[in-house]
């Protein structure tokens, strides 16, 4: 989160304060907690989304990071055997949407591994399922609205700093890959400034007609976006030893 976005929350914060004890002053029982991007509430997410991820997966730790742009945390997990393990790209959807419609099912990255000299990875990437019932074909990316340039500079500066990565680094020499970016030993799945993605326009709208809990929604916007990295395959191999 950029400072500007902390600065402006913690005002929030702190005006929702005065009111409560206004508030109790007149007879009320309100209370206000301090404004922390890692809270109780958020590290008890933290440890819920082990779950998503697979029965293998455990919460290990989480700490909190402090950047010249921002500030946000690092959360990190562990699984014993890669082949139980489904990366979710992004975080919860916390878009407001129709409360009747049951929650879509998160689709992630999977990953098959084979021992052996060279030992073998593939990583398979999820696939949008069409409802054949539906009359839109998620063909294209659809756009909702336009933005206005007050819009548009309220999202700059909330992104302000912000960088999207998912690096797959192997334990040893990478002999093989069809992977479209490598980098000695590690495989990059994403690389992504949102800087670069809020300067085009057409991009900065598509951000907003989506809540990109879908890959394929990310690869879409991402493949336009000058000096980003992101895997378009449906499927990379990566052999090492």
């Amino acid at each position: 989160m950029s400072k500007e976005m902390v600065e402006q929350m913690k005002a929030i914060n702190s005006q929702m304060k005065t009111k409560a004890i206004g508030d109790s002053d007149a007879g009320g029982q309100k209370s206000i907690k301090e404004f922390k991007i890692l809270d109780e509430k958020k590290i008890a997410e933290l440890k819920e989304k082990a779950k998503e991820m697979g029965n293998d997966v455990e919460f290990s730790s989480v700490e909190n990071i402090e950047t010249e742009y921002g500030s946000g945390y690092k959360a990190i997990y562990t699984v014993s055997d890669i082949n139980k393990l489904k990366y979710i790209m992004g975080s919860k959807d916390r878009k407001i949407s129709n409360r009747n419609k049951p929650e879509e099912k998160k689709e992630g990255v999977t990953f098959k591994y084979v021992k052996g000299s060279p030992a073998t990875l593939t990583v398979i990437f999820p696939e949008t399922k069409e409802d054949n019932n539906s009359a839109v074909k998620r063909t294209e990316m659809p756009v909702t609205g336009k933005l206005d340039e007050t819009r548009l500079s309220s999202m700059k500066s909330m992104y302000k700093g912000m960088k999207f990565t998912a690096i797959l680094e192997v334990q040893g020499e990478i002999i093989e890959t069809d992977a479209s970016f490598k980098e000695g030993s590690k495989i990059i799945l994403a690389d992504v400034e949102m800087d670069k993605l809020l300067e085009n326009k057409d991009i900065a709208e598509k951000l907003t007609a989506t809540s990109l809990k879908k890959y394929e929604d990310i690869q879409k916007i991402c493949k336009d976006v000058l000096g980003a990295k992101f895997e378009l395959k449906k499927e990379i191999q990566v052999r090492f030893k």
